[in-house]
């Protein structure tokens, strides 16, 4: 699995009052060094930094992966802070509190680990003891699928989507065709061409909506249709809209979940996330 890290630096207030005469900045006159800011890197798998700029950049993990993150806290000349008396701590808001996990392996290093859902919210940098200090990090945890499929993970899709609306296992030539079209990021038209076969035609001519729903959810999500999703979806199938709650289905993170369990992926790509339309 690849990981990555984050290093950081923090900027804090000086703990004592300032002298009165003219300063030339927040901590000018004190001599010992005071933690006043922090730098945040990420390694890439490729040993390269990104350097993590807090109001633009935000930390995508996929789900179940992992990221690295090493903070160190700078003085107010620029240098490294004693990490012992950094005192620094990442707390997840409660948007992302049930999202990650969060483990401190000391000394300024973290390893946080999305959990089997998706979803985005913050990581709060924080030194200890201080409220007035917090570096918000945007976290956003992905599906499969999010970046495109892998050849493992399209083939189940494929898969999935011959037994959900063909009723059978698929042939050779079949799954590879299917396959090819799913990992090239065709997913829609894989499913508007199933739909639209003379298979799919002649065997769902016979069905009514409530049995096309059981058909999908047992070929989709391994179980029989639970009573929200007959109301989220049945009014949908009688009205023929199959496209739509397929592409539905194949889009929840229940099947997000089955496809990362049944395959055994963990996504490894970790990264930073930029949005140009966050102020600097």
């Amino acid at each position: 699995m690849r990981s990555w890290m984050v290093a950081a630096v923090l900027v804090v207030a000086c703990p004592a009052p300032v002298p009165a005469r003219a300063q030339e900045g927040p901590c000018s006159g004190w001599t010992e060094p005071v933690l006043v800011d922090v730098e945040v890197r990420i390694e890439r798998p490729d040993g390269r930094l990104e350097r993590l700029r807090f109001q633009r950049d935000g930390l995508t993990i996929p789900m179940g992966g992992s990221a690295r993150l090493e903070i160190t806290g700078l003085d107010q000349d620029g240098y490294e802070f004693p990490v012992e008396r950094t005192a620094l701590e990442i707390v997840p808001d409660r948007d992302a509190r049930g999202l990650v996990t969060i483990r401190d392996d000391g000394e300024g290093r973290f390893r946080i680990r999305a959990r089997d859902r998706r979803g985005k919210g913050r990581l709060l940098i924080r030194a200890a003891n201080n409220l007035n200090l917090e570096w918000p990090v945007r976290v956003r945890i992905e599906g499969p699928g999010a970046d495109g499929y892998s050849r493992a993970e399209a083939t189940f899709v494929a898969t999935a989507l011959y037994h959900a609306l063909l009723g059978r296992d698929p042939d050779p030539e079949g799954l590879a065709a299917a396959t090819a079209e799913i990992e090239r990021g065709r997913l829609r038209a894989q499913v508007r061409g199933m739909l639209t076969s003379a298979e799919f035609r002649q065997k769902a001519s016979s069905l009514s909506a409530v049995r096309m729903l059981d058909r999908l959810y047992r070929g989709l999500l391994g179980r029989e249709p639970d009573a929200d999703g007959t109301r989220q979806y049945l009014h949908d199938l009688e009205r023929r809209r199959l496209e739509k709650v397929v592409l539905s289905i194949l889009d929840s993170e229940e099947f997000a979940r089955r496809l990362l369990h049944a395959t055994g992926q963990r996504p490894g790509r970790t990264g930073l996330r930029r949005n140009p339309r966050l102020p600097e």
